[in-house]
């Protein structure tokens, strides 16, 4: 349940787990409030393990449906074979019921599938088999009152099930690109998922990829902050400044930012409580120089999360204290400075110091705000030049065998998807099994191959005998100190080791997952 909350990205608390003795008429089910539980037959648990090595990705399929249900703030309690707890359905008549009861199922279905692959497991092929193991365990007739019959309970899960394996692996490879500053080949990979489904995470994606490449075109003097989208600043900030932008340039900013603030609003319209979308609108406001509309953002955020009693992340706060700089607020701003310094936020200890020094720069004297400004660009670089200086140095010198792992060519895959794009990959190739998910992405010019695990099953480790579930210490003691660190959830970073080709996901101190990959000239 935490890996699949983890890859979910919802800040809202986990429902408490009930196993509940032998089987009752609900097989799971997800109650939402008062104080939300997912409860599981201890019969499900015993079908799930009945399927031997896929058994986790048999249960990952029931708690990644629940948990769906929950996160996307379905309000009807619905048991995972039909039967209800609790009626909130419209109960005008009896077909609106079976109705809203289908497209439920059929949503968490949908995402229930994705939230399960994106943890790492491989549920598009367990989903169909286990309901239709746990309809012939329960004996259930072919049809139950209000909901649909079990073939066409079968058939939406089959078909979900096919449509999401289409998309659910262009979404990791956007996510790869992104990771190694292909911007404009992980902005296509989003464009094909959100053509093809309504995922507030590729709407999130595709936003931070445009406005990743406006920041590549914007001159330093606009964005000396560091934003928590970024997964490069310290080269960022650290070169020179730029000149001013060509009037082609500032069409494509203008343009790229409108369209970053169409696919937040997006996300955010699939999930009104989905605060990195709401940090990322407001970042793109930033960028847009609308600093009151920026604030509005992370002050609806507030009101949303006040409202569900979440905690709010503290990157909010960062964002907020540097829309109030930029709209001359300094007062206003230092309170979430030190609220964001007090969660941790992202670069908190470059962004709080560049804060404190702009606040003490604050002159009314144009002339004099000049000269205390060259200081505090020399002082950014001299920060920044710091780390990118060491930043390699940290690693240790050897490159992981991608060979000695395992590979894949084009007679192994399994499924091929084909983009079109300017800048999209000429195709994807991909093959799951038990231990390992493995892909062929292929350019005009180049191919790239990656290979990722999430589980212990096959013992699978990396060249020096790292796996998963190993705690975060041995893989610096591997491996050396990473060249960067990314943030990828509330308690979780990516450790990026450039020179060796290999990630790992720090998920609460211990490696979640981690991949490796390889760069081929055609």
């Amino acid at each position: 349940m935490e890996k699949i909350k983890w890859a979910i990205g919802d800040s809202r608390q986990l429902p408490q787990i009930e196993i509940r003795p032998g089987k009752s008429e609900n097989a799971a089910i997800l109650i939402p409030n008062p104080n939300p539980r997912l409860i599981l037959d201890e019969k499900v648990y015993d079908l799930c393990r009945s399927f031997g090595s896929d058994s986790l990705n048999a249960l990952a399929s029931i708690i990644g449906h629940e948990l769906a249900h929950f996160y996307r703030d379905h309000k009807a309690i619905i048991g995972l074979i039909g039967h209800s707890e609790a009626e909130n359905l419209d109960n005008s008549n009896r077909s609106s019921q079976q109705n809203q009861r289908i497209y439920l199922e059929a949503e968490a279905d949908y995402f229930g599938t994705f939230y399960a692959f994106q943890a790492g497991f491989n549920s598009f092929k367990t989903l169909p088999k286990i309901l239709s193991l746990i309809y012939n365990e329960y004996q259930l007739p072919n049809k139950l009152s209000n909901y649909p019959s079990k073939q066409e309970r079968i058939n939406i899960a089959v078909a979900r099930s096919r449509e999401m394996e289409k998309f659910a692996p262009v979404f990791e490879v956007g996510r790869f690109l992104y990771t190694k500053k292909y911007y404009k080949e992980a902005e296509a990979c989003f464009e094909y998922v959100t053509s093809h489904i309504s995922s507030k995470e590729a709407f999130n994606n595709l936003g931070v990829a445009k406005l990743t490449r406006v920041s590549t075109l914007t001159s330093q003097d606009e964005t000396h902050f560091a934003y928590p989208f970024e997964i490069d600043v310290a080269n960022r900030l650290s070169s020179n400044t730029r000149g001013g932008s060509t009037l082609q340039e500032e069409a494509l900013k203008k343009r790229l930012l409108q369209e970053a603030e169409l696919n937040f609003e997006k996300a955010i319209s699939f999930d009104r409580y989905y605060w990195r979308a709401y940090i990322n609108l407001a970042i793109t406001q930033i960028f847009l120089k609308n600093f009151n509309a920026a604030i509005g953002e992370i002050d609806k955020l507030r009101q949303r999360a006040a409202s569900k009693g979440t905690p709010v992340h503290a990157d909010a706060f960062l964002v907020r204290g540097i829309a109030l700089v930029k709209a001359g607020r300094m007062d206003e701003a230092r309170q979430d400075f030190l609220r964001a310094r007090e969660g941790d936020a992202f670069r908190i200890d470059y962004n709080f110091s560049l804060f404190k020094k702009l606040n003490n720069s604050w002159l009314d004297d144009f002339g004099e705000w000049e000269v205390e400004w060259t200081k505090v660009e020399r002082w950014i670089k001299s920060f920044f030049k710091k780390e990118t200086q060491v930043q390699f140095k940290k690693e240790n010198y050897f490159k992981e065998n991608i060979n000695s792992i395992k590979t894949i060519e084009d007679k192994d895959v399994d499924k091929l998807i084909t983009i079109n794009g300017t800048k999209a990959p000429v195709s994807i190739h991909f093959k799951f099994d038990l231990s390992i998910n493995t892909y062929l992405i292929k350019f005009d010019y180049h191919s790239m191959r990656l290979l990722q695990t999430h589980t212990t099953e096959g013992n699978i480790t990396t060249s020096k005998g790292l796996k998963v579930g190993d705690d975060q210490v041995a893989v610096r003691k591997k491996y050396g100190s990473p060249g960067k660190i990314i943030p990828i959830a509330k308690e979780g970073f990516m450790y990026v080791y450039e020179k060796q080709h290999i990630h790992f996901w720090i998920i609460k101190e211990k490696v979640a997952k981690w991949e490796v990959y390889e760069i081929n000239r055609l």
